[in-house]
């Protein structure tokens, strides 16, 4: 039962755990609320302690008892010792617990830690095939518990120094009802997914996958695969693809080995992290780099790359540079390539699928099933000519778009339910109306985060539609937990983002314009009303 990074929810195993479970114990029940007694040795050891299973959050870090539950499976429940007549306020179709000694800590009590202990609590009552829970809710909180869904029965029970509501929870019920933060650790509600990938995936696509796996040998697959391919190819224009399991990195170290078969010096453009993973993966294959660098984030100089160009044997450029959201000119890439009368290999994997891309004249280009393509991750694409020139040296088998190419896109094993998912999938990814309503999305998103004060780092005649990156400095963290605290999912954990306090929106997969409003509630909880961010 996990919670955020900052705490989890667990059933305690360890002695300072159930020792800080009743000194919590005595602080709730005898200091605050004054139920009990006081002692010298401030602890208070519950009655049921034995027959109670507790869940518990705490920050592990700081070895800290954040709040406490326990849930007492059988009766008598302590209601039943204040509430003689309790079945005749109980529906006798539920099958009940009790949830007890419900407390958390006053400094968490304003916090997203509420809803999500709820969460973990509501998870475990279902684990044990309960589906209602039965509280003693102090007077003092009965609109909070209303909130969360509990129902007061009953009289008060109790006395003058602590007075008790008896309310229920029904379980099904409460599902319609929760907090976003709450119904998401439930799984009841998908979460707002604003990631690069995993990305937001149709229904139809989903089902696709789940599909009875076939061999790859299998002749229904190989049509079905040859179809794929063919069609995926002419969309793009683009005369062949192999489409291999894997990521993106993978394809990548193809076309890495591809070039290695062809030229000895490529010129590859780095202003992002995946330009210069494009400049890694060419040493690697042996390729002697001239890498064009500029910031991060700044335009290239199309003079400087056609000066470049003239001395190279080679141009690999990503299209988007997914680390700022930079789009490179397509057009202008290929001029440049022209001019020079060498290739254009194209990183395109965070482009196809979120904007228009047409092939034609670029030799290599590379994409992914589990970005624009809205499928899942799991296959890597790698997109050439029809005729590919005599190999010069072996290549390792994986890594070989030959063996590929000879063997109709199946020399190795391969995986029908990605397949069967992706040919679900990129029909629709590659429609003119998806890439129009990404764009209006766009537009909608730029006008939110200007309202927020929020400044993306790549002036919008220069981004892709797909991805949003923010300089948030010191608090990208911090506002990048408090969104996924509400079931809404961005990109802030890679390293080159953590580095530089950059959180990114991405536009990827299935996404529609209701989505906006909720992220621009939780943005404005995430970031205070009135915050404001600058570049």
């Amino acid at each position: 039962m996990n919670g955020t990074r900052d705490w989890i929810f667990k059933r305690p195993d360890r002695a300072w755990e159930f020792e800080a479970i009743h000194r919590l114990n005595y602080a709730a029940f005898v200091e605050e609320i004054r139920q009990h007694a006081e002692n010298s040795e401030h602890r208070l050891v519950d009655r049921f302690h034995e027959e109670n299973e507790y869940v518990i959050g705490v920050d592990e870090e700081r070895r800290e008892l954040l709040g406490m539950a326990a849930l007492r499976c059988k009766r008598p429940f302590s209601l039943d010792l204040k509430l003689p007549d309790l079945d005749r306020h109980l529906d006798p179709r539920w099958r009940p617990c009790e949830l007890r000694l419900w407390t958390v800590v006053p400094r968490m009590r304003r916090t997203a830690f509420v809803p999500e202990f709820l969460a973990a609590l509501v998870s475990r009552v279902r684990e044990l095939g309960f589906d209602q829970g039965l509280i003693s809710g102090t007077t003092r909180q009965v609109a909070l518990y209303t909130r969360m869904g509990f129902e007061p029965f009953g009289p008060l029970v109790g006395g003058a120094d602590a007075w008790f509501q008896p309310m229920c929870l029904d379980v099904p019920r409460f599902l319609s009802v929760l907090p976003r933060s709450v119904s998401v650790a439930l799984g009841a509600r998908a979460p707002l997914n604003f990631l690069p990938g995993p990305v937001p995936i149709a229904a139809e696509t989903t089902v696709a996958l789940g599909e009875a796996p076939i061999s790859h040998r299998d002749g229904a697959f190989l049509v079905r695969f040859g179809a794929l391919r063919r069609d995926l190819a002419r969309t793009l224009g683009a005369e062949e693809v192999e489409i291999l399991v894997g990521s993106g990195t993978l394809a990548n170290d193809v076309v890495a080995g591809e070039l290695a078969q062809r030229v000895r010096r490529v010129l590859v453009p780095v202003d992002g992290e995946f330009g210069a993973r494009l400049a890694d993966q060419a040493r690697r294959a042996g390729l002697e780099v001239d890498e064009y660098a500029v910031p991060w984030g700044s335009e290239l100089d199309l003079a400087e790359l056609e000066r470049r160009a003239a001395r190279a044997d080679a141009l690999w450029a990503v299209h988007c540079e997914t680390s700022t959201g930079v789009l490179h000119d397509l057009v202008a890439l290929k001029r440049v390539a022209a001019r020079a009368r060498i290739p254009l290999a194209l990183d395109a994997t965070s482009s196809i699928g979120v904007v228009p891309v047409d092939l034609g004249g670029v030799e290599l280009a590379t994409c992914t099933s589990g970005k624009g393509l809205a499928s899942y991750p799991g296959l890597a694409l790698v997109f050439h000519r029809a005729e590919l020139p005599a190999a010069t040296r072996p290549s390792p088998r994986y890594l070989d778009l030959r063996a590929w190419a000879r063997q109709d896109g199946v020399p190795y094993t391969h995986s029908s339910n990605l397949v069967g998912a992706l040919a679900a999938s990129w029909p629709r990814a590659l429609e003119r109306a998806s890439f129009e309503r990404r764009a209006a999305l766009a537009r909608e998103l730029w006008v939110l985060l200007a309202e927020l004060g929020l400044v993306p780092l790549v002036d919008s005649s220069r981004a892709s539609p797909g991805v949003f990156t923010l300089a948030l400095g010191a608090r990208a963290e911090r506002v990048a937990r408090r969104l996924a605290r509400e079931g809404v999912w961005v990109s802030w954990q890679s390293r080159y983002l953590r580095e530089r306090g950059w959180l990114q929106i991405c536009l990827f997969g299935e996404h529609a314009s209701s989505e906006l409003a909720l992220l621009r509630g939780a943005f404005e909880r995430a970031l205070g009303a009135r915050a404001r961010v600058r570049r």
